[in-house]
Order: structure tokens, then sequence, then C-alpha cells
């Protein structure tokens, strides 16, 4: 099964952003890190196709240490953030590795006053929830 790409350019630009905010100096280094072959790793941050097959994918997402599904969103994504911002959000991704995401849509009303609810609510729960790890933050 192949994995669409719709911005090919950007997608490569943000998993350039990703692989040096990883540690990765060089495109050898991502390639060595997520099992790739080099030419595959530079199809990639080149931007030179449309679509990847999904083992790729899943192995770029091991190389980075982020959810293979992360990385599948971020190719469909329509919406374009600086090539920066969406690599911080996709590292960001790592922490929920193997959890659980919520999304939570607010159509009216003040947002920021279910926003501090939630972030009350979420304070309690990791106080007594040994373990316990959440993350609150806006989405697109």
């Amino acid at each position: 099964m192949a994995v669409p790409v719709r911005h090919p350019a950007w997608f490569g630009a943000v998993i350039r952003q990703a692989m040096v905010l990883r540690g990765h100096h060089t495109q050898a280094d991502l390639a060595t890190a997520s099992g790739l072959s080099l030419n595959s790793v530079v199809n990639v941050v080149t931007g030179s196709r449309d679509s990847y097959r999904a083992a790729t994918i899943e192995h770029l997402a091991h190389g980075l240490s982020v959810p293979a599904s992360a990385l599948v969103a971020l190719a469909a994504r329509a919406r374009r953030p600086d090539p920066f911002t969406a690599a911080t959000d996709l590292l960001a991704e790592r922490t929920l590795h193997g959890g659980v995401s919520f999304i939570i849509d607010i159509d009216a009303g003040d947002a920021s006053v279910v926003e501090a609810a939630l972030v009350a609510v979420l304070a309690s729960l990791e106080a007594t929830q040994p373990g316990l790890r959440t993350r609150l933050r806006a989405r697109d």
C-alpha cells in the first residue's frame, strides 16, 4: 500500500528539519537510524515522490522516533505551517508513542475556559495516577 504525500517538497523540508532536531546531522545518519538506503532518504528529503511504500514510512518513523501514524498524517496534511514548526510538532508526538490521543472540538464559548478546566483535571489525574503523563496542546 502506498502512502500519498500531498505536498512532497514541504514534506521533505519537514523531514529535514526533524532529522536535524533529532540529532541526525546527515542524510546518511538518518538512513542508518531508520534502516533505509541512503537513496530512499534522499528521495524523501528532496520531495522527489508524491507517494512512498508504507514500509518506507514505517522505517522513517522509526529513525525519527515518532509513530508512523504521525508521518502518514503529516503526508496528508493540507495546511502547511513552516517546516520548523511542523517538525517540532512531529517530534512532540514521540511522547505519546503507544499512547492515546483525544480531540476536543470547541465550537462556541471561551476556549480558554475549557483549556483551563482541562489543565486542572489532567494535573489532578497525574497527581493521583502514578506514571500517568499527559500533554495538552492546541491543534490546527
